[in-house]
């Protein structure tokens, strides 16, 4: 897989000296992310079962941020999810559709959060975000709010510096209601954590 290998080459630059980015890399603090084929990608590498009692999870990756994440069609999301150990940050939206897949519908991307077990979970759910909410592909996210891409960067900053950096006033943020004031989340936008 991809990812595996590009943590390895990582690790292998790191360990040479004549590489420019030797000393550079913290390889003890790994963050992954994604959006839509993405987080699928990066819901694989966070350890979820797939059927057989297969998962591709990688221990040296330490948290995701999933975009856009989807369900499977041949697990329940319990029997998927159930058993996420790692923090995840789970972004979504109340019209985020899939453009090449209709079983992924809004509500089944909210799925996945529900399903996991509580401990270092978050969840964010713009009211009216549509699949294109999280990237910024001209002609695409034409109803993006303005206060999506603010929000999505703060969020998604806070929990990196919380989880990779080790800041305690970061978690406590997530963990409360301030991001709805600082990400001036609108009044129907979910923002929860467990």
């Amino acid at each position: 897989m991809g990812v595996l290998f590009m943590i390895d080459q990582l690790e292998d630059w790191s360990a040479d000296a004549a590489h420019p980015l030797s000393g550079r890399l913290d390889l003890s603090h790994i963050g992954m992310s994604g959006h839509s084929y993405g987080a699928v990608t990066t819901q694989a590498m966070m350890g979820q079962q797939f059927p057989l009692n297969r998962n591709f999870r990688d221990e040296r990756i330490d948290a995701v941020a999933l975009f856009s994440p989807s369900i499977s069609k041949m697990e329940s999301p319990e029997a998927s999810f159930g058993k996420i150990d790692m923090p995840v940050l789970a972004m979504t939206g109340t019209k985020d559709g899939s453009p090449i897949d209709p079983t992924q519908s809004p509500e089944s991307r909210q799925e996945l959060y529900q399903a996991m077990p509580v401990g270092d979970k978050y969840h964010l759910v713009f009211e009216g975000g549509e699949h294109h909410a999280f990237g910024s592909s001209p002609g695409r996210g034409k109803n993006r709010m303005d206060h999506h891409h603010p929000s999505i960067q703060e969020l998604t900053l806070k929990f990196w510096d919380a989880y990779l950096k080790g800041d305690e006033e970061a978690l406590g943020w997530l963990q409360s209601e301030q991001p709805r004031e600082d990400c001036k989340l609108v009044e129907k936008d979910v923002w929860e954590w467990k």
